[in-house]
């Protein structure tokens, strides 16, 4: 077990359209974190939605260790991860860690797909996964992420 995850602050960011939605997936990735040496006292969790970004005066209040950033629907966490992304230097500056699953992960990158499930060749479209995994978008969809690589 590692001993800075008994004694770091560790920020999780949630977003979706529904507190209760967050609120059982937060319970989810904190016993995630428990599970492997992280003490919940040291767990702070930001929910985030629609109209509700994440910003510089949001992270320095909690003053994390390190940053995760859970799943969910990808074009809501670009939205309110990528609106402002002075946050994104305070991690920089402090030398803090960012990790990420699903939607943290694809807002990572300096270009994020953030859905679709066809893309347009010779003007034509063509399928390119399965529909589901499409975040209900049509067309293959690049966004500005966070440009962390």
């Amino acid at each position: 077990m590692s001993l800075w995850l008994k004694s770091w602050r560790i920020l999780l960011i949630l977003a979706a359209a529904n507190l209760r939605d967050m609120e059982e997936w937060c319970s989810a990735y904190i016993q995630g974190f428990v599970g492997a040496g992280a003490l919940v006292s040291n767990m702070v969790s930001v929910f985030l939605g629609p109209g509700n970004p994440l910003t510089l005066k949001k992270i320095e209040a909690i003053a994390p260790k390190a940053v995760f950033v859970c799943g969910g629907a990808t074009p809501l966490y670009q939205e309110v991860l990528c609106q402002d992304r002075n946050w994104v230097n305070y991690l920089h500056t402090g030398n803090i860690p960012y990790g990420g699953t699903s939607a943290g992960t694809a807002v990572a990158a300096k270009h994020a797909i953030i859905g679709g499930w066809r893309v347009i060749r010779s003007h034509k479209p063509r399928q390119m996964l399965y529909i589901g995994a499409s975040e209900d978008l049509d067309v293959l969809t690049l966004r500005e992420g966070l440009g962390l690589f």
